[in-house]
């Protein structure tokens, strides 16, 4: 799944929980980053990436700047991870289930 899928497909499972407008703004702007990493490091498919490219992707965070021309703090490179796990954790989810209905659906036939 393209990146940018798996990001609009976990946006749009957490509007669907009714989170708020800023806290969704907040996860798009932290997951366009991400997609901006995978895009510039030629791996567009979540299903491509490995651990270290999690750790290349904060590597890579450090090196960004605010509008105030301030690095980004360790605090808030760690909540852009903990929300790429977040959507990871969906997508797993997600994964899982579709897969326990095909067995469903085969056992009922």
């Amino acid at each position: 799944m393209k990146t940018e899928d798996a990001i609009a497909l976990y946006l749009e499972h957490n509007r669907r929980r009714h989170l708020s407008k800023s806290t969704l703004r907040g996860m798009r702007a932290k997951l366009r980053r991400f997609d901006r990493f995978c895009l510039r490091v030629k791996k567009p498919n979540v299903g491509k990436l490995m651990v270290h490219d999690l750790m290349n992707f904060r590597r890579w965070l450090r090196t960004l700047k605010k509008r105030d021309g301030a690095r980004f703090s360790p605090a808030y490179i760690h909540v852009h991870l903990c929300q790429v796990l977040a959507m990871f954790d969906f997508l797993v989810s997600v994964s899982r289930q579709k897969k326990a209905s095909r067995i469903v659906n085969r056992e009922q036939r």
